[in-house]
Order: C-alpha cells, then structure tokens, then sequence
C-alpha cells in the first residue's frame, strides 16, 4: 500500500487513519483478520475516489478525509452484518397449518394469537417471532414421535419426571430412556438449544 499511497498523494495522517480503520474492522464481529489488507485497500480507494469533491471553502482538507473514511467504515460493516442477517429465513404463512399432540391441526396464527393473550395475561413475558418459529418447529418435531412420546412431551410441560413416571404407571428408567429418544429426535431437528 505505500507506493500506491505515495503515487495518491495522500498525507501520512490519512494513510494511519485508513490503516487504523481498517484493523478496527478487520477485529469487528463479520470480518476476519485476515482481511485486513482488502479492507485498507477499499477504503484507499473510496477515497481517491472522493478526493476530487473536496472543497476547501467547506472546511479542512483532514476534517474531509477522517469524514469520508469513517463513513466509508460504517458502510462496510453495516453491509457486512446485513448480509449475514437472517440468510436462512424460513418464511411461513399464519394460514398454514401445523400437526400438534394428539394430530390436531392448529393453525400458526391461532398460536400467535393465544402467545399474546398470555402476554396481556401477564401469564408469560413478551412473545417474538423467534419463540413464535421455535414453537411451530416443536410441535413439528413432536408430530414425528411415537404416540406415547408425545404424551410423555405434553405431561412433562406440567409436571415432573417422577410425576409423570407415577401418572404413567411407568418405571423412572424407561421413562428416562424415552425422554433420551425424544431429546434424540429435537437434536437431530437442530432443537438441542431447547432440551
């Protein structure tokens, strides 16, 4: 980058100050250090590019230059992070329909609308759209497990284990072994955060 900053005429205050931005970016979350070289060598050229609009009469040829490069590095991250937001986003209609315990058919927006009602309830605390696609995810998950899974799941929401061993009339080990089936199968749906 020196002889090109050389060849730009560019004063050893602005080379630092690219170069010091580009680290901090370089060390921001999106972007690897090892980028650091492409990251000072964009915002070299962003401002050869803005040089020529510079315009004494409006203020400091310095003032200028730090302006163009922190809004250069804002820019960067800000398209960084919009591209690593949400690119796996599955979008699902209110209308469409999911298969709860004991195959009821519920629609997405009945759940929605009975999460805010507990929210205004005061029964749970605010309901946002990551709780609203784990919930139809669960019961997604839920529809593939045998019948008594599924009964296991829906008891143990309320009750404890060993409730729910007594409730069953089954001994503690096989309910666990269930419960290890069961985790099984949310793990393989990529769920293990909610185990």
């Amino acid at each position: 980058m020196g002889a090109d900053v050389r060849r730009a005429d560019l004063d050893a205050k602005t080379v630092k100050r690219i170069w010091s931005k580009a680290m901090q970016l370089s060390k921001q979350e999106g972007f690897r250090a090892d980028e650091w070289p492409d990251l000072q060598q964009e915002l070299v050229v962003h401002v050869l590019e803005q040089l020529p609009k510079y315009d004494p009469r409006r203020g400091k040829r310095e003032h200028f230059l730090a302006s163009i490069i922190s809004h250069k590095a804002t820019d960067m991250a800000r398209i960084r992070r919009a591209k690593q937001r949400g690119h796996q986003v599955e979008v699902v209609s209110l209308h469409e329909h999911v298969t709860t315990v004991g195959d009821e058919q519920v629609q997405i927006e009945d759940m929605a609308v009975e999460d805010a009602l507990q929210v205004q309830r005061g029964l749970s605390g605010r309901v946002t759209e990551e709780q609203i696609h784990c919930r139809v995810d669960v019961l997604r998950v839920e529809a593939t497990l045998t019948v008594k899974q599924q009964e296991i799941c829906r008891r143990l929401r309320v009750s404890s284990i060993t409730e729910v061993a007594a409730e069953l009339r089954m001994p503690r080990a096989t309910l666990c072994d269930e419960i290890r089936k069961i985790r099984r199968a949310f793990r393989r749906a990529g769920l293990d955060a909610y185990l």
